[in-house]
């Protein structure tokens, strides 16, 4: 329920481990799914009952519509690698825009059955969301900020160059301290994510304590997906407009400093992945001969 809209990012990190751990994460992520969202609240049975079958619903329409989406911007990705020359920061946005399409593509399905369990939830149930919630929010504010701002773009930086290395292999000392600077320069926006998550929770919780419409909280949530922008402050949606434009031309930049090996696996891994997605969406077919 509130962890489907991180249903792309998960399988996408999933990449990173590995095919063989593409197929079995994708296979077991009904049963990862309904373990996080119990996490939330003590449903009763029949509420337990729903959130099994629309788990499932929506990890069969997933197989079958969204899968094929991610195989074609894998597709994209291993074609603009493979060109003469390097990937430039346009080409980067172009890709960055596409992920944020399939991130919406497989976020909407999932908001009418939220809000529908969402809208029925009792007083107890809101109350454990509310704890699970903000003890979720003191989690990523102590992984991802620090006291000092130096310490916590340190932070970011480091994650950037493991980011990096799980695609490509070991990067040399040259290439790290490269990279490493480049993030150092980039525009800190994390805490207005944060910000903006925990004020939208608000929001939320406002809206299951007063006994919202299911209706009521879908165009929310649906808000929250297709407009973000319409939550932030003008001065930090230029911020994040202008870390996007500069991300992005630091991405092109460190992609052509790569060795033309740590490029072919790149290039490897990425045409792995799109087979072990071809193979998870071709086990959705009927068989003809049954």
């Amino acid at each position: 329920m509130m962890n489907i809209p991180r249903f792309v990012i998960i399988i996408f990190a999933l990449l990173l481990q590995g095919c063989s751990w593409v197929t079995l994460g994708y296979n077991n992520f009904d049963v990862y799914l309904r373990y996080k969202i119990g996490g939330y609240a003590s449903f009763t049975t029949s509420q337990q009952t729903i959130i099994r079958q629309e788990v499932a619903d929506y990890m069969a329409w997933h197989r079958q519509h969204a899968l094929p989406e991610y195989i074609a911007f894998l597709k994209d990705v291993e074609l603009l690698t493979r060109q003469t020359q390097p990937p430039s920061s346009t080409d980067i946005a172009r890709l960055r825009a596409q992920v944020n399409t399939l991130y919406i593509a497989s976020v909407l399905p999932a908001i009418t059955p939220a809000a529908n369990v969402l809208s029925v939830l009792d007083e107890s149930q809101i109350t454990q969301l509310e704890i699970k919630l903000a003890k979720d929010n003191t989690e990523l504010e102590k992984e991802l900020l620090d006291d000092k701002i130096e310490k916590t773009l340190k932070k970011r930086a480091q994650r950037t160059i493991d980011f990096f290395e799980k695609f490509v292999g070991n990067l040399n000392t040259d290439q790290e301290e490269k990279i490493r600077a480049a993030s150092l320069r980039l525009p800190f926006t994390t805490e207005i994510f944060l910000n903006q998550r925990k004020a939208s929770q608000v929001k939320l919780l406002g809206m299951l304590h007063n006994k919202a419409s299911a209706e009521t909280i879908a165009e929310f949530l649906n808000s929250l997906i297709l407009t973000p922008e319409l939550a932030r402050m003008a001065n930090e949606q230029v911020l994040i407009e202008q870390f996007k434009r500069e991300s992005d031309e630091f991405i092109a930049k460190s992609y052509a400093m790569l060795r033309a090996d740590q490029k072919q696996t790149f290039q490897k891994n990425i045409a792995s992945y799109i087979e072990d997605f071809k193979k998870l969406h071709e086990a959705t077919r009927p068989n003809p001969t049954l």
